[in-house]
């Protein structure tokens, strides 16, 4: 059976999206993991052999090396160089985890992220769709096709044809326009499309859809991926080159937009963004580099393996697991983000050390475990000719660390900042490899090594501020809490949003309750707050005084 066959065989038994649901509107940002600075040199410098490996076979298996099922049955066609753009390439190591994520699972949003933005009132509709049409054409990545072949899964890059321009909720469109209507529920449309998963097969993977509001108001862009061709630094270069775009604000005017015109020199047809990266993670796999990121995961995480810190919290798990999780958000004070940014300094650690040192507190407070595996996300356009590169170009880090009650919160900020700063250079062994490598006994429902994951998102500047003649404004954040897909059971987001850091938690619904989800957020702000200048206080000595504060509390939320 094909993977759009089984997709539409659990169709009946999927989550439903046609509520108020989705991943979160966001402002324009970048990840920003590495604070310090560090030059790629020795290990941390990707070198490698860029030879291809279309004449390898990649077979379709799960990152755990375990046989699919029979019934995930593959394309029995073999794709030629006439599929529609290009010779066909294998997948990344990651992305052929995604591809067998969702094999097993299909009908799930798990991969798919995306953001709203508001535009500036006077910003026509249709000539925003025009230009994202040339934003796709200028980057391959967005025009990436998958299928199934005897040798494995294969991506290749698709004609730029075929897209309707209009399209309503529910609709396969890559672009569209959603016309305004008396009592639209803004915030259900955006939970629905954002919920709404993609059909991998030859299909596009992106959702570009202008929803039209009052001219006062201004319309709202929602931008849609998959995980296969983009993340969220994808969606900022998408958001980038739109502003670059000399759109601006008078419709009718021409709008000059190519590679060129935003300042790119045109990659050479040989040297295509994403082939190229497919290589790059291909040909470090044989490298001694590689060979020395594997020694330095095996021992540093094995240990850990075998002491039960990477086994799936002890939550009751249902058969069919829906991928699905709910958002809440917190929003820290100024005063509060100034104190944590001082007490930061204080440290001699960054925000982000910091608050996921907090992170990984509260996480071993809720599971009572002292040895944790967290996880962390790490954008590898480190090089210069990868910065403007759109497609799927994360990481994922898992940092070990240890941790007794009688330590201070200083010294666990050191810890983290250690296990960061030793894994670092490590960063380029693709995380599925990596798992592979451990040979791990895992639940095909939770993520391997860690069930939580921490991400630090850093805002531009310039995005949201003084945007006279600008086209965006800022994001769009529904006043309802979202649903949206997660792949841990717990996700933390710190915004950096200027003048405040906002929390923005997910929590696999099929795991937690949202009161539970409120205790846990409130909780990690409340830590927050606790902390003292000095950083001293014992982690046992905090605890207590957290569980002290949160019974005299009577409007903490339950």
């Amino acid at each position: 059976m094909s993977l759009t066959a089984r997709r539409r065989q659990s169709a009946t038994s999927s989550t439903r999206v046609d509520e108020t649901g989705g991943l979160g509107s966001r402002r324009r940002w970048r990840v920003w993991p590495v604070a310090w600075n560090t030059s790629p040199a020795g290990d941390c410098d990707l070198t490698f052999a860029p030879e291809p490996i279309t004449g390898r076979p990649t077979p379709v298996v799960p990152v755990d090396g375990a046989p699919l099922p029979a019934s995930h049955a593959r394309h029995p066609a073999a794709l030629g160089d006439d599929a529609g753009g290009g010779a066909p390439f294998p997948l990344t190591p990651n992305q052929l985890a995604i591809w067998t994520h969702e094999a097993l699972f299909p009908n799930t949003p798990a991969y798919t992220i995306g953001g709203c933005f508001r535009l500036a009132p006077g910003v026509d509709a249709a000539r925003i769709i025009a230009v994202l049409q040339r934003v796709v054409e200028s980057h391959e990545a967005l025009r990436l096709r998958f299928r199934e072949t005897p040798d494995g899964p294969r991506q290749y890059v698709a004609p730029l044809d075929g897209y309707a321009q209009e399209n309503g909720p529910g609709d396969d469109s890559a672009f569209g326009i959603m016309p305004r209507q008396d009592g639209n529920d803004w915030d259900r449309l955006i939970g629905f499309e954002l919920c709404r998963p993609f059909d991998l097969l030859d299909k596009p993977l992106f959702r570009f859809n202008v929803l039209e509001r009052e001219p006062s108001a201004g319309h709202l862009l929602l931008i849609i991926l998959h995980h296969l061709i983009g993340d969220f630094s994808s969606i900022d270069l998408i958001v980038r080159d739109l502003e670059q775009s000399n759109l601006g604000l008078s419709p009718g005017e021409a709008t000059p937009f190519s590679r060129a015109a935003l300042g790119q020199a045109p990659e050479p047809p040989a040297k295509q963004p994403s082939l190229g990266q497919s290589w790059r993670q291909a040909g470090h796999l044989n490298t001694h580099a590689a060979a020395r990121d594997n020694q330095y995961w095996t021992r540093q995480l094995g240990p850990l393996v075998q002491a039960g810190a990477a086994k799936a919290a002890r939550l009751p798990r249902p058969a069919a697991p829906r991928f699905v999780g709910f958002e809440v958000r917190r929003r820290l004070s100024p005063a509060l983000t100034a104190r944590v940014r001082a007490l930061a300094g204080r440290f001699a650690v960054t925000p982000y050390i910091l608050t996921m040192a907090a992170f990984l507190l509260i996480e071993g407070w809720e599971t009572g475990r002292r040895r944790q595996i967290i996880t962390t996300t790490m954008d590898l356009r480190d090089r210069p000719d990868l910065r403007n590169t759109m497609g799927y170009l994360v990481n994922i880090l898992p940092l070990g660390v240890e941790w007794e009650d009688e330590l201070s919160f200083h010294a666990l900020c050191v810890l983290v900042q250690d296990a960061f700063r030793r894994a670092l250079p490590h960063r380029k062994l693709p995380f599925a490899q990596l798992v592979r490598d451990l040979r791990l006994v895992r639940d095909a429902g939770a993520q391997p090594l860690s069930q939580v994951l921490f991400t630090w998102l850093k805002f531009d500047a310039g995005f949201g501020h003084d945007h006279v003649g600008k086209m965006f404004v800022d994001t769009y954040v529904p006043a309802r809490n979202l649903r949206a897909g997660i792949t841990h059971d717990v996700v933390l987001t710190v915004e950096d949003r200027l003048d405040t850091y906002e929390c923005c938690w997910r929590f696999d619904e099929d795991l937690f309750q949202p009161a539970k989800a409120q205790e846990v957020a409130g909780r990690y702000q409340r830590l927050l707050e606790t902390l003292d200048d000095s950083g001293n206080a014992l982690l046992g000595d905090l605890f207590q005084t957290l569980c002290r504060g949160e019974a005299a509390n009577e409007s903490f939320e339950l």
